[in-house]
């Protein structure tokens, strides 16, 4: 799923996040780095639109307000197994559970 890969299943995944979210803070004071990760994150949610619309024929909108909220939801949960507060099963399990519910019709408004 293009957006379940950033929760951290492996020690190496751990250590890749763990560089990611380096990256992230450091941009806050360096606006070459932010504009390199911005277009990383405009990618992500670009492929997550498009498979939102491949799979539910909905509009480019509809799909894209969607892609945000999974892409947030899978950042966030990504945090919370890098501190420890939430496995790495049970924050794939959710996001698995918010791409199945798109999926069956349970929220369809951006």
């Amino acid at each position: 799923m293009a957006v379940a890969h950033v929760v951290p299943t492996t020690p190496q995944q751990r250590v890749g996040t763990t560089i990611w979210l380096s990256y992230l803070a450091a941009s806050v004071a360096d606006a070459q780095l932010a504009d390199i990760l911005a277009d990383a994150k405009r990618g992500q949610e670009d492929v997550t639109t498009q498979l939102l619309q491949a799979e539910s024929g909905r509009s480019d909108a509809v799909c894209r307000a969607r892609a945000r909220r999974l892409i947030a939801l899978a950042d966030g949960l990504a945090s919370r197994v890098l501190i420890g507060d939430l496995s790495a099963a049970s924050a794939l399990a959710l996001i698995d559970e918010a791409w199945e519910d798109w999926g069956a019709g349970v929220e369809t408004s951006p």
